[in-house]
């Protein structure tokens, strides 16, 4: 995929379920409302979309064909449900803006290999974090519930995150770490590219 002529910066938040991605993404979209620099991508995925998340959900049909005409920058599957990431984040990011996206530990090997300028932030909590929080939301069943934490333990320590925010507390201060990342990036510091 041709990246050249990227200005912006792809800022790619990740980390075990339960962390608190999505309720970080929100407070941090609310209190960056309006700026120009700034684009929070919404997710394409196979499920409808909860309460607390900004994702557009469609059927597998749906997907596979966005999938085929390559309307995905980044695509993956994960616990059985299929995400992606629309192709006009690209635009979004020749434009200067700092794309902000929720992504998959899986993808960030693409998402190196992608040739723009990039930063990763990992989101994280402790197991028993993770734990109480998976069993709060009422998405998962037991099984579910299990299969998702040894995941977060496969995955454990392996994301060479440029930025880990540790979200055991109040979700403000995870969400206050996060905006000071995102307006670092918007003043230019270096960004990596591979």
């Amino acid at each position: 995929m041709k990246t050249t002529g990227m200005s912006g910066t792809l800022i790619a938040i990740c980390g075990p379920s339960g962390a608190g991605k999505d309720t970080v993404l929100r407070l941090a979209k609310a209190a960056l409302d309006g700026h120009p620099g700034v684009h929070f991508t919404r997710r394409v995925i196979t499920r409808a979309a909860g309460s607390n998340e900004d994702n557009e959900g469609i059927s597998p049909e749906d997907f596979a064909l966005r999938a085929r005409e390559g309307q995905f920058l980044l695509h993956w599957q994960a616990h059985g449900l299929s995400y992606g990431l629309p192709v006009s984040l690209l635009d979004q990011m020749r434009a200067g803006t700092c794309g902000i996206a929720n992504v998959s530990r899986g993808v960030l090997g693409e998402i190196r290999r992608l040739g723009v300028a990039h930063r990763i932030v990992e989101i994280t909590a402790s197991p028993e974090v993770l734990a109480e929080r998976l069993a709060g939301r009422g998405r998962e069943a037991g099984p579910d519930q299990a299969a998702r934490l040894e995941r977060n333990t496969r995955y454990a320590g392996q994301t060479r995150a440029d930025h880990i925010i540790i979200n055991n507390g109040a979700p403000e201060q995870a969400a206050a770490e996060f905006v000071a990342i995102i307006r670092a990036a918007l003043a230019r510091e270096p960004e990596k590219t591979a």
